[in-house]
């Protein structure tokens, strides 16, 4: 298991839930010296675990929460104080959060690229090298896959969406892989990063290869380059080199789906929490279908919260003190599933996930008083409650404070990568294959569709199965449909959408070639830092 240390170089901590800044040339009072801190195996691990540290950190909350509201799945309650912008298709280049998230990575990238060029300096004999060569090769690998996936993440937000025709003249992001100081260069081509990105997966899965994978595993093996790998394939619209990366992980069967029902799943034969694979997944952290699930522990060693689940204590209690007898879950989070999620993604009951990713129950609207119910809310990142910090009689015993182990790189990701990919080379029934694989597993029933119809359901299968997880926008974008927001839950009779922010237009539109749809540079970062930086189309 990894732990943190405080070796590593600024801009990986976390604020109030948010993300600090910090000047990248500066070298904080309380660090020792970077070329005095490369001298020994044992300071290679420190960097090692600060490494896994500040990717633990770049998982959850503010890195896929500003791109979900942005996509089409979410309504804002009265409740919602972040990432408003987002939702209205109003952010500007000066917005905190955009702000925020690009320091982050940066300063992020600064950590791996000490790594990556100072490592060598370790004052080892060759002997010694040689006897602790095993651990040397998974301290750079670690390192080579910490910083591809920094830079795809970059890339993904902020540079052009991938071309293969125009990879050469397309902008991505300022990259660096020495120790060049990052703010000051200007944006590489996609060709360079996205290769670039490549390139150091393929460094780090050979540099992982005695670091077997297993289900759950809570350091990174050997499988996760590939499991970014097929990602990365995906989203630069590669099918053929997706499907294969995909397929190595899918073919060994090390990652299997969980099993299959006999029969389909009814409501009457649904299984309480403690026995639902999929609640045990994803609220228990048991590991199932895990290629890397990064381990948390309290006090130190916490992940970011993704707060679509809002535990609202003070209305529970003012309810208690009135209904003493009626233990109800309320919460009041900023963002509720749209009405579509129900009556069009969700609408099988036969659905095994549902238990895990919604809860139905009541929210609040101006006081704990002013209450409103049923509405459904998403509970899949509700916490798991061996990290909660009370008891209560409501929400399954526990007051859920959004903590659990971040699921980056699962197996039912390869499986939809397959389908998609499967299908676009042209090989239909392998699509299907993989498609109804996922299904199964899911409690649905197989898909006898074919031609667009089988893509179409292929999409929609993965929009279930990676719904709120920080896809959405991206995959909108990929498939050049635009977006267009879902109708809101309870749009009927006088008081039935009162629960919703008035100030905001729940029913916004944004064609596919919206400028918004690939975010701006941090403002700072173009006119006052990096005079080098080319600001993207449509940013003010």
């Amino acid at each position: 298991m990894k732990f943190s240390t405080k070796i590593y170089a600024c801009g990986t901590a976390l604020l109030l839930g948010l993300l600090s800044s910090c000047n990248l040339n500066q070298t904080p009072s309380d660090l020792i010296r970077f070329d005095d801190s490369f001298k020994t195996l044992e300071d290679l691990k420190k960097w090692d675990n600060g490494i896994y540290s500040t990717l633990r950190g770049k998982m959850g909350g503010a890195f896929i929460m500003p791109q979900e509201v942005q996509a089409d799945m979410l309504s804002a309650l009265q409740s919602a104080g972040s990432y408003t912008d987002f939702y209205v298709w109003d952010m500007k280049a000066n917005n905190a959060t955009l702000g925020a998230l690009y320091q982050a990575y940066y300063a992020a990238l600064v950590d791996v690229n000490l790594v990556l060029n100072y490592s060598a300096k370790v004052e080892l004999t060759d002997a010694e090298k040689a006897a602790n060569k095993a651990t040397l090769d998974r301290y750079l690998g670690d390192a080579y896959f910490a910083r591809a996936f920094y830079y795809f993440n970059l890339a993904m937000r902020w540079g052009m969406p991938y071309a293969e025709a125009t990879a050469d003249t397309d902008l991505a992001v300022p990259y660096a892989t020495d120790l060049s100081p990052l703010k000051l260069l200007p944006r590489a081509t996609n060709k360079v990063v996205w290769g670039g990105i490549l390139s150091d997966l393929d460094k780090a899965e050979t540099l992982l290869a005695g670091v077997p994978g297993k289900e759950g595993s809570d350091e990174i093996t050997k499988d996760a380059p590939i499991a970014l790998r097929a990602r990365v394939y995906y989203y630069m619209n590669k099918p053929a080199e997706a499907l294969a990366e995909a397929e190595k992980l899918i073919l060994p069967g090390v990652y299997p789906l969980i099993p299959a029902l006999d029969t389909p799943l009814t409501p009457e034969t649904l299984p309480e929490p403690k026995d639902d694979p999929f609640v045990l997944m994803w609220q228990r952290d048991s590991g199932k279908e895990q290629i890397w699930q990064p381990h948390i522990e309290k006090p130190n060693e916490l992940t970011n919260t993704t707060d679509l689940y809002g535990a609202d204590l003070n209305a529970q209690q003012y309810w208690e003190g009135i209904e003493p007898n009626e233990v109800r879950n309320y919460n009041r989070p900023g963002y509720i599933p749209t009405a579509d999620v129900i009556t069009v993604l969700f609408q099988d009951n036969h659905d095994r996930r549902s238990q895990a990713y919604f809860e139905y129950g009541f929210t609040t609207v101006r006081d704990a008083s002013d209450r409103y119910g049923y509405v459904l809310f998403i509970s899949k990142f509700k916490g798991n409650p061996a990290y909660r910090d009370r008891d209560s009689k409501a929400w399954g015993g526990y007051v859920p404070n959004g903590l659990q182990a971040p699921k980056p790189f699962r197996i039912a990701e390869q499986f939809l990568i397959a389908a998609e990919t499967a299908y676009e080379t042209g090989d239909t029934d392998k699509a299907a294959g993989y498609l109804n694989l996922l299904r199964a597993s899911r409690g649905l029933s197989p898909v006898t569709d074919t031609g667009e119809a089988l893509l179409y359901e292929i999409r929609m299968e993965r929009t279930r199965e990676l719904a709120y997880e920080g896809f959405r926008l991206w995959d909108l974008r990929k498939w050049g449909q635009g977006m267009e927001r879902g109708s809101v839950q309870h749009d009927t009779g006088t008081n039935g959408t009162a629960f919703l922010n008035p100030n905001f237009d729940h029913h916004i539109k944004a064609a596919a070639d919206h400028p918004l749809f690939i975010w701006g540079f941090p403002s700072d970062e173009v006119n006052n830092i990096n005079p080098n930086l080319i600001q993207n189309k449509g940013w003010q």
